[in-house]
């Protein structure tokens, strides 16, 4: 019994010394391999040029997906950026082969660093530069794309202009129309109105003055029927519809737009009106309210 004891430890012994030796030797294998590694990456680096990385550099390399086929893919189409770190930006900001590769095909030319860096955070991608040559804008370059993007004019954007006749409009002008608020429910609305063929500054023009499809049927649905021009004067003015129903509710209901922007300008509310109108027991007509306003008499 005792024989059979010493045996199963010189045995379990034996067995611990082949896993130790395995286990070491896994080790020098694996520490072989990843200075290999190492050494092959540092000098595939070096001779395209980037400084020397440290073992922390490629550490870092490797946890933000840089690896040797970033590299070689980067470096064919002319991207040697230097250093790691670069690298690492790059990669980080969602800059790939495919994505230089996808731009280039579309015509864009060969850009820096930081320019594919800012293109992509600013959403400009193949599909987007594909879909704007299309659209006819095959010679804006890439700030040109860019500025277009950040102000969110896109494709859809494009197509909805041109169906209301404002195509091959350059692209700051649709920049311009977009951040004035120019949409394509803007449009139809006024056209709807027969303002088919305003230039677009003019409508641009309209639309920071307040002037709205809502606000121009309104207008209409009393009985003023305004050039453009007028509706920009009128609501600079402060003439609004609820302005003319009190006035028309209390007679005066052939006022023109000019009249309604005198009395208005005067001070002349409706409510100023009803007073002096009860006053003097009859309806003063408009140019005397404007003078007692003028007086202070209103």
């Amino acid at each position: 019994m005792f024989g059979s004891s010493l045996r199963r430890k010189l045995l379990l012994v034996m067995l611990l010394t082949t896993l130790v030796a395995v286990v070491v030797a896994l080790g020098a294998m694996i520490a072989y391999d990843l200075r290999a590694y190492h050494r092959g990456w540092v000098d595939d680096l070096t001779a395209q040029g980037y400084e020397k990385p440290t073992i922390d550099d490629l550490v870092r390399a490797g946890q933000h997906g840089v690896d040797p086929d970033f590299v070689h893919g980067m470096g064919q189409l002319g991207y040697h950026v230097g250093t790691v770190a670069a690298l690492i930006n790059m990669r980080d900001h969602g800059v790939s082969p495919d994505y230089v590769q996808g731009l280039m095909a579309q015509g864009i030319p060969k850009l820096s660093a930081e320019e594919l860096v800012r293109a992509r955070d600013h959403g400009v991608d193949p599909g987007y530069v594909k879909a704007m040559r299309e659209a006819g804008y095959g010679s804006v370059g890439i700030d040109g794309l860019v500025n277009a993007r950040d102000h969110g004019v896109d494709p859809e954007y494009v197509k909805a202009m041109s169906a209301f006749g404002y195509s091959k409009l350059p692209l700051d002008n649709l920049v311009n129309a977009r951040d004035h608020g120019i949409s394509a429910d803007y449009i139809k609305g006024m056209a709807d109105l027969g303002f088919t063929s305003l230039p677009i500054d003019a409508l641009i023009n309209a639309r920071d003055h307040g002037i709205t499809p809502d606000y121009t049927r309104a207008l209409r649905d009393l009985g003023y029927r305004l050039e453009i021009q007028d509706l920009v004067r009128a609501r600079d003015h402060g003439v609004t519809p609820d302005y003319v129903k009190e006035l028309k509710s209390l007679g005066y209901d052939q006022l023109s737009i000019d009249d309604l922007i005198a009395l208005r300008d005067h001070g002349v509310t409706p409510d100023k009106v009803k007073r002096a109108n009860a006053r003097a027991g009859s309806k003063l007509p408009p140019d005397m309210l404007r003078s007692l306003a003028d007086g202070g008499s209103l």
